[in-house]
């Protein structure tokens, strides 16, 4: 769970024109979907589980963030969970997303996100700033042709600094 709240902080902190575009939203939802998949969680919901045991499993707080977080999960047009008689289980007809597939529909600017995968798998209280600086770089790319490419080379060099 820590890893999808780290998540959830560095995007908003770089800004709500960063969460808004549908790329970085599909690449958010993908680390969200892996965090919660490799923590065993859609394994424990192949049978159903009510929301408090579901919580007691995985030691997470009952706040407005894992609310929100099983509300987009259960809501989302690919829906990852379902809720019958007020017990979660998986979805069956669920496809986990490929990263590949997400990066080859994406704006180079945005593949920096898997950059993040890397920081978020070593993230510290002490790797967070530069978690969030990274997160930042492709609002730095901006303006078009050269203009565009020298702001390019400015985030790729900034990119290695923080890696």
């Amino acid at each position: 769970m820590r890893a999808i709240r780290t998540w959830w902080e560095i995007f908003k902190a770089v800004g709500n024109g960063m969460r808004a575009g549908r790329q970085t939203d599909r690449i958010f939802r993908y680390f969200t979907i892996k965090a919660l998949r490799d923590l065993g969680m859609f394994d424990y919901l192949k049978e159903p589980r009510t929301f408090p045991e579901i919580l007691s499993r995985f030691d997470f707080q009952d706040s407005q963030y894992v609310n929100e977080l099983f509300s987009l999960l259960v809501h989302d047009k690919e829906a990852a969970i379902i809720v019958k008689s007020e017990k979660y289980l998986i979805n069956k007809d669920f496809n986990f997303p490929d990263f590949k597939e997400i990066l080859e529909g994406t704006d180079p600017r945005y593949h920096i996100m898997s950059d993040m995968a890397e920081v978020m798998s070593i993230m510290r209280p002490e790797t967070r700033a530069a978690a969030i600086a990274l997160a930042a770089l492709p609002l730095e790319i901006r303006g078009f042709g050269p203009v565009k490419e020298a702001n390019a080379r400015k985030a790729a060099k900034r990119r290695e600094e923080l890696l």
